[in-house]
C-alpha cells in the first residue's frame, strides 16, 4: 500500500480525538447508541483511512466491515458498534474487525470467535467467547513508527502496491459513479448500433470494461496515475463472505494481441491473484495456447471483441 506523511499525521490526529463523550449518535442502521461515541467516530474514520494501520500492523487485506454478513448479524445482536468500520486479514488468515478504546489501546475482534459466540445459547459461554475474541494489536506508537518505514523506501516498487484506501466505502461509491456516467452513454450507443467497438477511443473502451465489471458486483479502481505497470483497471471480487481476490485488468484496443504482449502483462502483474486481458480485436493462436497451460488456466482470463460484445449485451439486459 502507498502511504504519505499526511496519512500518518491524519492517523495520529484521529487517535488524539478518541475521548469519552456522552451524547446520542445516529449509527449506520438508524438506531441511537449512547456512550463510546469517540470510538464510533474513530472506527468510522478508520473504515475510510485504513492504509496506516494496514502498513504499521503488517496486515494483508482490507474490506469495509459493514459489507460482511456476519458483521450485520453482530450489529443486530448488539455485540458490536455499528459504523462503516474496517476489517483486516492478517497473514494468519483470521479476519479481524478493528477498534480503538483509547489512544494507546488498539484492539481487534476475531470474526471466527464472534461467530462462535453468536451460535452459543449459554450466556456465560457467550460472554467468555466475546472476551476471548478481543486481540490486541501493536501499540499505536509502534504502528506509526512502522508506517514511517514505508515512506521514501526505495525498495518498494510503486507499481506493485495497491492502497487499501481504494476499497473504502466512499471511494468506491465515487469511483463507480464516475465510471458509470462515462460508460453508460457509450454502451447505449453501441447497443443502438450508433457506433462500434473498433471506432471507440481506448479510454472509452476502458470505461466500458470497468462498468461491466462493476455491474457484476466487483469493486473497481480505474488506474489513472503512473507508473501503473501496464494495468488499466484493478478489480476485487468476493470469493466467499469476507474473502477477496484482486485482479489486474489490461485493456488492449488493437486488432491482434500476440504472445509478447501477454508475456509482458503476466510479468508486470505477477503480484496479482489473476489477470484479465481484454481486447476489442482478437487474440493470436499463441496467446490462446498460453492461456491453456496448467499454470495459467486458473489465473489468466481472456476476453476478445466477440466476448466483450456478449458482455455488453448481457449488461444492457440487466440494466
Amino acid at each position: 500500500m502507498i502511504i504519505t506523511k499526511n496519512d500518518i499525521d491524519g492517523f495520529e490526529s484521529a487517535l488524539e480525538g478518541v475521548v469519552r463523550r456522552s451524547r446520542p449518535y445516529l449509527n449506520l442502521y438508524g438506531t441511537y447508541y449512547e456512550g463510546r461515541e469517540a470510538e464510533h467516530e474513530f472506527n468510522g474514520w478508520l473504515g475510510e483511512n485504513p492504509q496506516v494501520l494496514m502498513a504499521g500492523a503488517n496486515l494483508q487485506e482490507f474490506v469495509a466491515a459493514h459489507t460482511l454478513p456476519l458483521y450485520i448479524r453482530m450489529v443486530n445482536e448488539g455485540l458490536i458498534l455499528a459504523s462503516k468500520q474496517a476489517a483486516f486479514r492478517p497473514f494468519n488468515g483470521r479476519w479481524l474487525i478493528t477498534s480503538c478504546r483509547a489512544k494507546e489501546e488498539m484492539w481487534s475482534y476475531s470474526l471466527d470467535t464472534l461467530q462462535q459466540a453468536l451460535d452459543q445459547g449459554d450466556d456465560e459461554e457467550v460472554d467468555r467467547l466475546i472476551d476471548s475474541a478481543l486481540i490486541e494489536l501493536p501499540r499505536a506508537e509502534d504502528i506509526i513508527n512502522n508506517a514511517y518505514k514505508c515512506l521514501g523506501n526505495e525498495s518498494l516498487d510503486p507499481t506493485t502496491l495497491v492502497s487499501p484506501r481504494l476499497w473504502t466505502p466512499n471511494a468506491q461509491e465515487e469511483e463507480k459513479r464516475l465510471i458509470r456516467s462515462a460508460a453508460l452513454p457509450i454502451i447505449q450507443a453501441i447497443q443502438a448500433e450508433q457506433c462500434e467497438l473498433g471506432s471507440l477511443h481506448w479510454r472509452q473502451l476502458e470505461d466500458i470494461v470497468a462498468e461491466i465489471l462493476s455491474k457484476s458486483g466487483m469493486e473497481i479502481h480505474k488506474v489513472q496515475s503512473t507508473p501503473q505497470g501496464g494495468r488499466d483497471i484493478i478489480a476485487r471480487a468476493r470469493l466467499t463472505p469476507g474473502e477477496m481476490i484482486t485482479i489486474a485488468v489490461e485493456v488492449k484496443h488493437t486488432a491482434v494481441v500476440d504472445r509478447p504482449v501477454l508475456h509482458t502483462a503476466l510479468h508486470q502483474n505477477s503480484q496479482f491473484s489473476a489477470l484479465m486481458l481484454v481486447t476489442s480485436g482478437r487474440f493470436s493462436a499463441g496467446v490462446v495456447r498460453e492461456a491453456q497451460k496448467p499454470e495459467n488456466k486458473l489465473r489468466l482470463f481472456l476476453k476478445d471483441g466477440v466476448a466483450l460484445g456478449e458482455l455488453i449485451r448481457s449488461y444492457m439486459i440487466g440494466t
